[in-house]
């Protein structure tokens, strides 16, 4: 069985890298041996659950998941998380009309195209390729970042100039150190 493997491979992997038990976005996942790994949710179709471990995109046979595990992996599947168009700056689900889903942040929007910066790449997207509520997300993205903020950025206050004090010269002068000089 592979999946096993891979399971015990993440879990494995996850006492050699510090896990962030105080991030909203994870949950312990344990399968039908006991072992628990904290990933995120991405999806599940009631038969596998995708979870993202360290980066990686990793389906999981329901069946394989204790049973708290899959009762989470439903729950979690029919809570959408809804989008929160005021914050542009913030990762979102984007799915296209075949079901496929990504997680990327929004750059920009028009009429045809939504583009999304994809894992530091930008990424133009036909809008039409994208289901409805993606869609609808990309519209309220782009109208909330085309809005003027309502706080004018100031601009910033440079620092003071330093105040040096010329060395006065008395004797022998040191080349190893630092002087300040002033021209008279």
């Amino acid at each position: 069985m592979k999946i096993p493997y891979i399971l015990l491979l993440a879990i494995s992997a996850g006492f050699l890298q510090p896990i962030h038990a105080a991030d909203e976005g994870l949950h312990p996942w344990t399968d039908v041996q006991g072992r628990t790994l904290e990933a995120y949710f991405v999806k599940s179709d009631g038969v596998i659950v995708t979870i993202k471990w360290n980066g990686q995109v990793v389906p999981i046979p329901l069946v394989s998941l204790s049973p708290v595990s899959q009762a989470l992996a439903q729950k979690l599947s029919q809570a959408p998380v809804p989008p929160t168009p005021s914050n542009p700056g913030q990762i979102h689900s984007w799915t296209d009309t075949q079901g496929r889903t990504l997680q990327a942040t929004f750059i920009k929007a028009d009429a045809t195209t939504v583009t999304l910066n994809w894992d530091g790449k930008v990424v133009p997207i036909p809008l039409a390729s994208l289901n409805a509520v993606s869609q609808k997300l990309a519209q309220d993205l782009a109208s909330a970042s085309s809005k003027p903020s309502e706080k004018p950025n100031p601009k910033p206050i440079p620092p003071p100039a330093p105040t040096l004090q010329p060395t006065t010269v008395e004797g022998e002068l040191s080349l190893d150190a630092e002087h300040n000089w002033a021209s008279t």
